[in-house]
């Protein structure tokens, strides 16, 4: 039950609220209140018991293709679908809110969780997270739109300073927020760990107030990401309600030190203790809809049929000479380990337990397809296994039809709390791979992985099926796709480049500094490739199918800069033989001048299917900021007049369709002495537009050292400190006894320990690290250093 009126409550309480209980839920206040139960959830449920450490170990649920593959979809109503049996588990183990869905922009290739997120393309992935939390809030659960904000590497997530010139920040990197938010209207925003322009996520008050709330509108409750909160009394003045998970009352007491020193207000925390009330009047546990076991198996077993046609939705063929579809009957030669052990989805907090995922040999032998089969490799690592590898290859050498081959990125390549350090395919793959060229076999090349990788070792295979990380379905639908059961309709939602070099944030992307410069500014993804003419192994927005469409009779309708809504309509016809679906791009490309903007960018899409012969009308709503641009001045977006080309196409590079129109808006922006560098900028060009100081926070001075750092940190400088050290990881040693020390859910574990802030391993001990014994760490690591500082300045301890 809620109290009649919030004034009702007492302070104390009111300060309880603003504080999880446990790794989960929202505090009851000794039983008086109902509670919100959280679960991650961007593509399938992971509920777990407040008793419960361990990541991998949650509820059986079904696991659906992740963010990265879904965008591929680019199909808002199988998001919706998908969301949809998602949620209906979550009411199902009595889960009030799903943390997700996560939009933040894929900045670089190499980010370790961008399988979690959808695209390099703000519209994009606002527009499909608006499908999915509409979908999950319209059956009663709340969903968490993460992570907020510039949370765009692994590498020190949580101490990381993310510096974004101002446009920058409002085009790219809070775009998809802002659209989710007015589109959806989220029941919590899940503020990230990392600093955005010198402040951390959480304590931020030009994001979560001034931005999320004044601006945007949004009405939910922020929450942090689990140990993001390292103030509570900072984080609430700033705008968030509620840090996530409990911590034993350690910040409690922090924050009742800080209201009595009069640092918050009571009214700041009543605002903040309103919010989470409201959340838990809304979403509370009394909302749940518990299932018998037969009931929820029947539950599973349908949304594993969602999850197969959402997959076969999801796979994107890259490449086709002609040898796709598969003719039934032959004998296939299959290689690869990932056919018997398929990788369905990424490491991390969205680990997903499920049973009920089949390999590649079981479908084929279900489907009583006859196959001959060698592993190849070990994906457990990348060495090279003779053995393994001379079996596959034997094989091959005999093989009288096609060879299928299933590789990429594994496990241990890509997850939560670590970024990749470069494109490549595991070693071992390459080696088979380079040996299989030679013997010109017809090589079909099915592709796994959460991100784009390097498939240079592949270019000589007739056809590339990428399968993404298309979750338990997986196999089944991959043997669909191959034998032409399903046509393929998957479109990369992000670029393929060549090589690491020619991606645009090569040389600032997850280096050895925690003071991270955006200097590509809204140069990403397609945005910067198309605009430089770099060269890329597949573009945004590619996707082959099984048979060919027409694009004709391309009409804008209504008055672009005038008219609140422009509309796009033109016309495809499948001029094949085989039934398929078309997801057709609305490119606005822009006006070019002193005022730097990209080539193109993407302003609408819709996909249809379309028999053989038949052709259908398209009609495809513009993106409000179609022909707008950010005015930092004036800090909102504004309209630019000029002439601008709208271009329809099958991907950013594949244009079918394209009409020039003039945009003549009586309140466009004045542009003249608004300077953006229209290319990669130096640090002195950066400096100048970023306009503000540019952080250090990697060059920790003696003496300044706090609860922010991390035990790595500390351990530099004091044999203390790397005792506490070696002990932490001894903890994750034990914990994970008999694991492979490069698992995802290890390196996770590992990662945050080692170089997470201090405050967050005291409040997640379970009272066994106290705060004073840590902060007794600190002030020995800086009285040595400043005892150090004064003697090589020639001073006396």
């Amino acid at each position: 039950m809620i109290p009649e009126t919030e004034t009702d409550m007492e302070l104390k309480d009111c300060m309880r609220l603003l504080s999880g209980s446990g790794m989960w839920h929202t505090d009851s206040l000794d039983g008086r209140l109902d509670t919100v139960f959280m679960s991650d959830g961007p593509h399938g449920l992971r509920a777990q018991n407040e008793k419960i450490r361990k990541n991998n170990t949650s509820c059986e649920a079904t696991c659906f293709p992740t963010a990265s593959a879904l965008a591929a979809s680019w199909d808002r109503d199988l998001v919706a679908n998908v969301a949809d049996g998602i949620a209906d588990e979550a009411k199902a183990e009595g889960v009030s809110v799903l943390l997700g869905p996560g939009v933040n922009i894929k900045r670089s290739p190499l980010c370790g969780r961008n399988f979690e997120y959808y695209s390099e393309d703000p519209y994009l992935a606002g527009t499909l997270a608006c499908a999915f939390i509409n979908a999950v809030q319209k059956e009663g659960v709340g969903t968490s739109l993460k992570h907020f904000a510039c949370n765009n590497q692994e590498r020190y997530r949580m101490r990381e300073n993310s510096q974004v010139d101002e446009r920058t920040l409002n085009e790219i990197y809070l775009r998809a927020f802002e659209i989710a938010v007015k589109g959806a209207q989220p029941a919590t925003v899940m503020a990230s760990y990392n600093r955005v322009n010198g402040n951390y996520a959480c304590a931020n008050r030009e994001l979560l107030t001034e931005t999320l709330r004044d601006k945007w509108g949004f009405k939910g409750a922020v929450i942090s990401d689990w140990g993001a909160c390292l103030d509570l009394a900072a984080c609430v003045k700033a705008g968030m309600d509620l840090e996530m998970p409990g911590n034993g009352g350690v910040h409690l007491q922090e924050l009742e030190k800080a209201y009595e020193a009069g640092e918050i207000s009571e009214e700041e925390i009543r605002r903040a203790a309103d919010r989470v009330l409201a959340l838990i009047e809304k979403y509370g546990e009394k909302h749940a809809s518990p299932l018998s076991a037969d009931a929820r198996k029947a539950l599973l077993q349908r949304n594993h049929k969602r999850a197969v046609e959402a997959a076969k939705e999801c796979a994107v063929l890259l490449k086709n000479t002609g040898i796709l579809p598969l003719e039934k009957g032959m004998e296939l030669t299959v290689i690869g380990d990932l056919a018997a052990v398929p990788r369905i989805q990424g490491g991390g907090s969205s680990h997903i337990n499920t049973l009920s995922s089949k390999n590649f040999l079981d479908v084929l032998s279900e489907s009583a397809i006859p196959f001959r089969y060698e592993r190849g490799y070990d994906q457990r690592h990348n060495k090279i296994n003779a053995v393994l590898e001379e079996r596959a290859y034997n094989l091959a050498k005999d093989a009288k039809g096609p060879v299928i081959f299933f590789g990429g990125l594994t496990d241990i390549s890509e997850g939560e709390g670590y970024d990749r350090e470069n494109l490549y395919m595991p070693e071992n793959q390459v080696r088979l791979l380079k040996r299989l060229k030679k013997l010109n076999k017809d090589l079909i090349f099915v592709s796994f992985g959460g991100s784009p990788y390097d498939l240079a070792p592949v270019s000589f295979a007739k056809a590339v099926l990428h399968m993404y990380l298309c979750g338990e379905g997986v196999m089944e639908a991959c043997k669909s796709l191959l034998f032409g059961e399903t046509n393929p309709s998957g479109k990369l939602a992000e670029t393929f480049p060549y090589s690491i070099i020619d991606t645009p944030a090569y040389g600032n992307f997850s280096t050895s500094s925690e003071d991270i410069c955006y200097t590509e500014g809204m140069f990403v993804g397609y945005r910067y490739y198309d605009g430089l003419g770099i060269d890329v192994a597949f573009p945004f927005g590619h996707g082959l199918s099984y048979t060919t469409f027409e694009y004709s009779d391309l009409k804008v309708l209504g008055k672009p800069g005038v008219d609140e809504k422009v509309k796009v309509r033109f016309n495809i016809k499948n001029t094949g033989k085989m039934a398929g679906k078309e997801a057709a791009q609305v490119y606005v490309v822009n006006k070019q001048g002193k005022l730097a903007r990209a080539v193109k960018e993407l302003r609408g899409f819709e996909k249809r299917i379309i028999a053989p012969g038949e052709t259908v009308s398209f009609e495809v709503g513009l993106d409000d900021n179609a022909f707008r641009i950010y005015n930092v001045y004036s800090g909102k977006f504004e309209t630019v007049n000029g002439e601008y080309e709208i271009a329809v196409g099958a991907s950013s590079r594949d244009i079918r369709l394209s009409e020039k129109v003039n945009v003549n808006s009586a309140s466009a922006l004045d542009f003249s002495g608004f300077v953006y560098p229209p290319h990669i900028m130096s640090e002195e060009e950066f400096v100048t537009l970023y306009n503000r100081p540019l952080s250090n926070y990697t060059r920790v001075l003696p003496g300044q050292f706090n609860l922010s750092n991390s035990i790595n940190q500390l351990s530099q400088h004091s044999k203390g400190a790397k005792a506490v050290r070696f002990a932490l990881k001894s903890v994750g040693n034990i914990m994970y006894l008999g694991k492979n020390k490069k698992d995802p859910e290890v390196r996770m574990f590992t990662e945050t320990i080692l170089d997470g802030p201090l405050d967050v391993i005291v409040c997640q001990s379970g009272g066994v690290l106290k705060k004073e014994w840590v902060n007794k760490l600190i002030q020995h690591v800086n009285k040595k250093n400043n005892a150090s500082k004064k003697h090589k300045n020639g001073k006396k301890d």
